[in-house]
This record gives structure tokens, sequence and C-alpha cells, in this order.
């Protein structure tokens, strides 16, 4: 089950995306330019004991350098952690709180998804007992997002991905003037 876990408690995930965008000006020198990678996972509190619902954000969980992804299947395996030195995740159920001492992994389901897992902990001040450094871990599928461009053209939006070498098709789209490439070789990626 895909879900969201603050110390005995769980909440059914109804949304989780990867998130990729450019970390560099399109004029840039080609060494500086990265993908920056993250992660979204929004819940429901049905059937939970608490009407709130959870929300993990890791906006920049990692990055990736050109050519180093030829395809998304190749983010399986990747690892890290960190301690509580940083701002790197939050949860939010009524403030943004941070996720510390944290690990994480993404590896390839049988479905061809991605699928991201953490365990960490994070401040809690809540009803019911919910004080103090409780343990989070988040479980789920994700779905890919569309990689966002800005207002650019695109022949532009196609030339900077082209600098990662990833050879995954990409649709392209403009919604609310925001230009995006959105994946099509990602199983099942209608669900965002």
């Amino acid at each position: 089950m895909a879900k969201i876990t603050i110390r005995d408690l769980e909440f059914r995930v109804t949304s989780a995306r990867l998130e990729a965008f450019f970390d560099a000006p399109p004029r840039t020198s080609p060494g500086a330019h990265r993908l920056a990678w993250g992660v979204v996972v929004e819940t429901t509190s049905a059937g939970a004991k608490f009407d709130w619902e959870p929300r993990f954000t890791a906006e920049r969980l990692f990055e990736t350098k050109p050519l180093e992804v030829p395809s998304f299947r190749d983010l399986n395996g990747r690892q890290g952690s960190w301690g509580d030195d940083g701002e790197i995740a939050f949860l939010y159920t009524f403030t943004h709180e941070s996720v510390v001492n944290a690990r994480w992994k993404v590896i390839l389901s049988a479905s061809g998804r991605l699928v991201f897992a953490l365990n960490g902990f994070s401040n809690f001040d809540h009803e019911g007992g919910l004080v103090g450094l409780l343990p989070v871990s988040v479980e789920t599928e994700l779905a890919f997002a569309p990689i966002p461009c800005g207002s650019r053209a695109e022949r532009e939006c196609r030339a900077r991905l082209s600098r990662f070498g990833i050879k995954d098709r990409f649709d392209f789209r403009v919604v609310d003037g925001v230009s995006e490439l959105v994946p099509i070789d990602y199983p099942n990626n209608g669900a965002i």
C-alpha cells in the first residue's frame, strides 16, 4: 500500500510524483547544467484517526549531470541520507517541519515505475499524543511530472533536455502559458 506513516498512523497516498527541473540558465556552459529531482507525496485522511492530510515534499532531493541518466530507469538504485543539518525535505501537517535523520532510496518496481522509500523523523506538537521527534516513513510508486520550461518554445525545451542525453520520449505542451515536456515512455503516467 502506498502510504505515509507517522509513528503508527498510516495515511493513504492520493498523489505521488517525481519532479525534475532544469537548474542552469540556458546559455551557461554545459558542465554547469543539472537536472534537479524532487518528490512530492500527498495523502488523504480517509479512514485515518485524524482529519489532517500529511504532505511530504523534497523539492531538490538529488541532481544529475548531463549524460549521467540516459533514462528514468537509470534512477533505479539511487539512494541518499542526511542528518539534522539541513532543510532537504519537509512534512506538512499544520505547518512545514523538516524531515531529519533520513535515509531514502528509489527502486524500479515490477510495473516499471519508480518506487520512493524514506525513513526519517519530524517534529510534532499535535493532539492525541503526537508530540516530539517522531518516526516518519514514506513508501509509494511515483508518477513522472512534466518538466517545466518556462515560456520557451518547443525547440528550446527539447534542446535543453537533449543536453542531458535522456533517450526517453517526451510530448510538448503549454499549460497556462508554461511550456512543459511530458514523459510518455514512463508506464501509466496519466495519474499525476
